[in-house]
């Protein structure tokens, strides 16, 4: 297992240096250069408080609202917040241990047990941000179009990515709604609970064994209606849209700080893509596909290779930033724990 885990380390450590290499040897660096030393502060604070701040401070509203409404879990949010910005610290720069949804799962069952839930709440996030996206995309594409400065070849690709997007969520939503299905969800969220179990605490793991899995999975077939109902998919499905338009703000603000304003309605249509490709792991905190995507897509608008380029650079420093706050929050809750803890 050790020696998979640093294979599979080295590969997309490998993947980030041939992506980088092969992005450097087809821009303009020089131009880079002149965007990120000319790069205007007054637009990169907005960029960081909107792009990444703020996936922060509303994902964890939505979190505190699922595990309230579903599984009756009651932490205050300041804590919740705190999870979810270390878990982005310990996800971000341990790609092979422990994650980011892995640890707020880890935390949470720390404080107040049901393991079965909070693991639901967490893959249900999952499930909606892509839903989220799909929608946002479907509404967006119509309006981004008239910008696309492309070959109609492209464009013709583009709407047939996009029809295929909208019947991908046509099918989602049916899916789900159709009650005989909901038994297999059930029975696949209990599966990925044990998973992570097993990752989280032998002991837990050993429970559900056990034999508290048959009561957790009663237990799941009322969150998945709970779930399920109107009212709690509009409240978390308009929090993850309104971190997804955060977000698209956020990127409209990178490109002004880099001195080259690119239309808001194609933040909205990049900028959901693109937090979808940032979630493949191929290579490490997603180096090099950052890079490469960004150019690809922003390209679909006539932004210059350099401009998005530079773009990403300012980009990955405001997420950087993001992380490593969650690591002085880490640090400092362990040294105020020290403190707080009687001398042997």
């Amino acid at each position: 297992m050790a020696v998979r885990r640093n294979v599979w380390i080295a590969v997309r450590i490998a993947v980030s240096v041939l992506l980088l290499a092969a992005i450097f040897s087809r821009v303009d660096l020089p131009a880079v250069w002149g965007h990120l030393r000319n790069t205007r502060p007054g637009y990169f604070v907005p960029a960081l408080v909107l792009g990444y701040f703020s996936q922060l401070f509303i994902g964890a509203v939505r979190y505190t609202y699922m595990l309230r409404r579903l599984c009756g879990i009651r932490i205050g949010y300041g804590r919740l917040l705190r999870d979810y910005w270390v878990g982005m610290f310990v996800g971000y720069f341990v790609p092979a241990g422990v994650g980011w949804d892995v640890y707020r799962i880890g935390k949470t069952y720390s404080r107040a047990g049901n393991l079965m839930g909070n693991t639901f709440v967490v893959l249900g996030e999952k499930v909606l941000g892509i839903v989220a996206t799909i929608v946002m995309l479907a509404a967006v594409y119509p309006l981004a179009a008239p910008y696309m400065t492309v070959s109609a070849e492209i464009r013709l690709v583009a709407r047939l990515v996009y029809w295929s997007l909208a019947g991908l969520g046509v099918a989602t939503v049916a899916w789900l709604v159709v009650r005989k299905h909901a038994h297999r969800a059930m029975l696949w969220v209990e599966q990925k609970a044990m998973a992570v179990a097993a990752r989280v605490s032998r002991r837990a793991a050993a429970r559900l064994q056990a034999g508290d899995g048959v009561q957790a999975t009663g237990q799941l077939s009322g969150m998945v209606l709970r779930f399920a109902s109107p009212g709690h998919l509009s409240v978390v499905l308009g929090l993850t849209l309104l971190i997804r338009v955060a977000s698209a703000y956020g990127g409209m603000c990178l490109f002004r700080a880099v001195g080259h304003p690119v239309p808001i309605v194609a933040n909205l249509f990049a900028v959901p893509v693109l937090l979808v490709i940032f979630l493949l792991p191929i290579s490490f905190g997603s180096l090099g596909v950052r890079e490469g995507s960004t150019i690809l897509i922003y390209g679909l608008f006539g932004v210059p290779k350099a401009v998005s380029l530079a773009s990403s650079f300012l980009g990955l420093a405001a997420l950087l930033t993001t992380v490593a706050l969650g690591g002085v929050i880490l640090v400092s809750g362990a040294w105020a724990a020290n403190r707080e803890r009687p001398d042997a």
